[in-house]
């Protein structure tokens, strides 16, 4: 078995920091994969290629030194995958000391082998599902409709039932990876999954993967014929970001899309929520679903053709986009239901102030949003242009 570079010297910097002896992790072929000196890694170990020939432990003591070039004094112990060879890890001092850290470093390597291989065999199977999904997310004739229906099968998946997309893109990875040094991007995301698949709003019909470098998709079952089918999914998914954000100290923002009644659909599915993981990383909108049913003005925004608004709101836009109070205004009203009581608790600032504020607003852009009805959509439209297009990155 092939072993995993980095790893291999995550493990090995890990024992180094708890235990202080320096270590090399040899592969199979006796080179030097994983070290404590960067400048050895590269390099053959001619002890360890005798360990893997006699398939046996050789210790280095003092007096042995001057027999091998460059071999320090310590214990060269082999370990296995399969109950065959598969590398050798030498680690540096008197033998005679090193005897229960050896035995340790290799079960600790054994283990490391072994997380490697389950990864390798989701990863083979998460390759043929991100195939599948690629598939369903692109399906453009009668005949793609068969072969995915088909292929859906053998993989266990009902493609007849009603399913919604459900993108989360997962923010915040660093601080758990800092905390659990052996853990990998990869391997956390692969757990990220494993937690979702185990959790009551996880069915076998649901299809969940990765796609991208930091998202995760799920074909979630829905009911088309229950009103408060999608109430009880984004019930269910503020459920879940809890527990994820909780275990894994993620943030998440998760787009969901509507349902369309044909397979054709999961691609405009998709679309909508991939426009809602926009909106949420424009609004900050974390650890919260944000269903393109309730963002409809939202995501028509995002259809529009993009020179036919800026001729339209550009130049308004400019009057603003440089006046801090007046985006965070704006934004405060919007997100309060135009509210002036509750967008001035919103600001700390008095009700007066806020007024104040939204008389140079109309003022300036020549519009009432308090009191008419196409001044409220106008002024909501401006905030969104300035949002999407104009805001800082």
């Amino acid at each position: 078995m092939i072993i995993n570079h980095e790893l291999a010297q995550k493990l090995v910097d890990h024992i180094m920091e708890n235990l202080g002896y320096n270590i090399n992790i040899m592969n199979e072929e006796g080179v030097i994969i994983a070290s404590g000196s960067n400048l050895r890694i590269g390099s053959y170990h001619t002890i360890a290629k005798e360990v893997i020939q006699k398939n046996k432990r050789i210790d280095i003591n003092k007096e042995d030194e001057s027999k091998y070039k460059g071999v320090k004094q310590g214990i060269n112990i082999p370990f296995y995958y399969n109950q065959s060879i598969a590398g050798v890890i030498g680690i540096t001092g008197d033998p005679k000391e090193l005897e229960n850290t050896a035995e340790l470093v290799r079960l600790s390597t054994e283990l490391m082998l072994e997380q490697q291989a389950l990864k390798e065999r989701v990863y083979s199977y998460q390759n043929q599902k991100n195939f599948f999904i690629n598939t369903l997310l692109s399906l453009d004739s009668d005949e793609d409709v068969m072969t995915a229906t088909q292929w859906g099968m053998k993989l266990g998946y009902d493609l007849h039932q009603p399913r919604i997309i459900c993108i989360l893109s997962i923010r915040q990875m660093n601080h758990y990876l800092k905390e659990n040094p052996l853990m990998t991007v990869e391997m956390l995301k692969q757990d990220i999954l494993r937690t979702i698949q185990r959790t009551c709003f996880f069915t076998k019909q649901d299809l969940l993967s990765l796609i991208n470098i930091d998202e995760c998709i799920l074909f979630k079952l829905y009911n088309p014929d229950d009103e408060d089918s999608i109430n009880v999914i984004k019930e269910q998914l503020i459920d879940l970001s809890q527990r994820l954000c909780e275990q894994f100290e993620i943030e998440l923002i998760i787009g969901v899309g509507s349902y369309h009644a044909t397979l054709y659909g999961f691609k405009k599915s998709y679309k909508e929520a991939k426009a809602m993981i926009h909106y949420g990383q424009l609004m900050n909108r974390v650890n919260q679903p944000i269903y393109v049913g309730d963002h409809i003005f939202e995501f028509l925004l995002t259809t529009m053709d993009r020179e036919l608004l800026e001729h339209f709101l550009s130049s308004t836009v400019d009057k603003i986009k440089d006046n801090s109070n007046t985006i965070e205004t704006m934004e405060a009203l919007i997100n309060n239901n135009m509210s002036v009581i509750e967008a001035s608790k919103a600001l700390y600032v008095h009700r007066n102030t806020l007024i104040f504020r939204l008389n140079k607003i109309k003022e300036m852009l020549h519009i009432d949003p308090l009191h008419k009805e196409t001044d409220r959509l106008h002024f909501h439209l401006i905030y969104l242009y300035y949002k999407y297009f104009s805001a800082p990155t």
